[in-house]
């Protein structure tokens, strides 16, 4: 091992022009990059939201507005992405909404049910009679619960 010796100095002339360059195009390609990544996350974002929130809500006011219009709409169970328990607000407002409607049905059937046991009933010329109609439309009532029309004729 030599001891290092002084030779002379160098001088070294450059132009900062060139890592200015370099910076600035780092620079505009760091925003595209992180734009062109932030507008892919908000798509998948959207996407998710409108597959999992969106579309059932769609359904929930479309099934409500049918059953406004008469037609007795039961909603499905979604298929979804498992996050948790497996079962969250969506999935209750389906649940909670089916039931609903089952009730509605079923009030307007037993509605249905004493009006034609009530028009049965003032037809009758006498009071047996309208009593056999009445214990006919209790027989029906208890033991078709999921039928709940009369029937007046014998």
């Amino acid at each position: 091992v030599s001891d290092p010796k002084f030779l002379g100095y160098v001088v070294l002339n450059f132009s900062t022009e060139y890592i200015a360059k370099r910076l600035f195009e780092q620079k505009v390609s760091f925003i595209l990059f992180t734009l062109g990544l932030s507008l892919a996350i908000l798509a998948l974002t959207y996407s998710f939201l409108e597959k999992q929130v969106i579309n059932p809500i769609r359904k929930l006011m479309q099934a409500s507005l049918d059953i406004a219009d008469g037609r007795f709409t039961r909603l499905q169970s979604r298929s979804r992405f498992q996050i948790g328990s497996g079962e969250d607000e969506i999935d209750k407002l389906t649940t909670n909404f089916n039931f609903m409607v089952d009730k509605i049905e079923h009030s307007l059937n037993m509605i249905r049910g004493l009006s034609e046991a009530s028009q049965a009933i003032v037809k009758c010329m006498n009071i047996s009679e309208s009593i056999q109609i009445y214990e006919k439309y209790l027989k029906d009532l208890i033991l078709n619960k999921n039928r709940y029309y009369f029937n007046a004729r014998f």
